[in-house]
């Protein structure tokens, strides 16, 4: 099982206060909006939510969300461009991505499309409850690696395209600092 102790340290900043009280939820399915509303609404987050992809595009603006969550699947535009679209135009957001297709291709376009977290469905309320109450979107931004979370709760880190070895710019992206402490993080 996920634990609030396993991620904390490397996607909060003063104990894991929320950057920003907005979310853009995107998913086709009722009963996972239902479940992300409820759990972002225990932790204080305002949601917009969608059902297609482009209600949710048309809801979007930069700068006005701290994050997004995408699913991938969807019956108009795949989420996948969707994260492309909104990245291209704020780097700022946190994206996390939603997918029952957990295949490493998919997570490996996800994490290039800009997404710095990767959840497989079905989700898992307490991972789900734990991982929100810790995220901060600008730690977020800030770390070299992507976090994949199964839905068995197990979890692991993908290094962003741009700090993978032979690839250009690398090392002079983001620090991977933690807000005030002063040390890289080592997910």
């Amino acid at each position: 099982m996920l634990t609030t102790h396993d991620i904390s340290h490397d996607l909060s900043s003063k104990g894991g206060t929320m950057y920003g009280q907005r979310a853009l939820v995107l998913d086709d399915n009722d009963s996972n909006r239902a479940l992300l509303k409820f759990v972002m609404q225990l932790s204080s987050l305002e949601i917009v939510e969608a059902s297609t992809a482009k209600a949710a595009l048309a809801l979007w603006r930069p700068s006005e969300f701290s994050f997004a969550f995408l699913d991938i699947e969807l019956p108009d535009i795949n989420g996948l461009e969707v994260a492309r679209q909104v990245r291209a135009s704020d780097n700022g957001i946190a994206i996390v991505m939603c997918s029952t297709n957990d295949d490493p291709r998919t997570i490996s376009t996800a994490v290039e499309a800009g997404c710095d977290i990767f959840l497989v469905k079905p989700f898992q309320l307490d991972t789900l409850m734990n991982l929100i109450k810790v995220m901060n979107r600008a730690s977020l931004r800030a770390t070299t690696k992507v976090l994949v979370v199964d839905n068995t709760a197990r979890h692991r880190w993908e290094l962003r395209p741009e700090w993978r070895p032979g690839t250009e710019g690398n090392g002079t992206g983001a620090t991977g600092l933690a807000s005030g402490s002063g040390k890289q993080t080592q997910p």
